[in-house]
């Protein structure tokens, strides 16, 4: 990847995973960069978050991933992050998920229970 002036910017001309991802021009904007229309950009699309590792991995574009859960990639090269910019993404959704041979446990139930007084 060649950025030419090290700005935030110069991603546009390169291809971004998940184009019209919302977090896009949230991103940009905490770069300091006038938040771009990503309406108009070709998209590629992935089934959710957890794939765009995989696709900045296998050169497909730039992605907006977690530095933490990517830290092995990062340190070996494998990925690089061009700018220190992070951002939080909010609302954050989670998953309660078990087997559904399980859906009766007490432990099951118990943090069934806690999680929806949490919420």
């Amino acid at each position: 990847m060649v950025l030419r002036s090290g700005a935030a910017r110069d991603l546009l001309a390169l291809p971004l995973v998940e184009a019209k991802d919302p977090a896009w021009p949230q991103w940009f904007e905490a770069a300091g960069c006038p938040t771009p229309n990503m309406t108009s950009r070709p998209a590629l699309r992935l089934a959710g978050r957890d794939f765009y590792g995989q696709a900045a991995l296998a050169g497909r574009g730039v992605a907006l991933l977690t530095p933490e859960l990517y830290a092995r990639e990062l340190s070996t090269g494998q990925l690089m992050q061009p700018f220190s910019t992070v951002i939080d993404l909010e609302p954050r959704a989670y998953w309660f998920v078990y087997p559904a041979s399980r859906k009766r446990s007490r432990p099951i139930r118990l943090l069934q229970n806690w999680l929806a007084g949490r919420a």
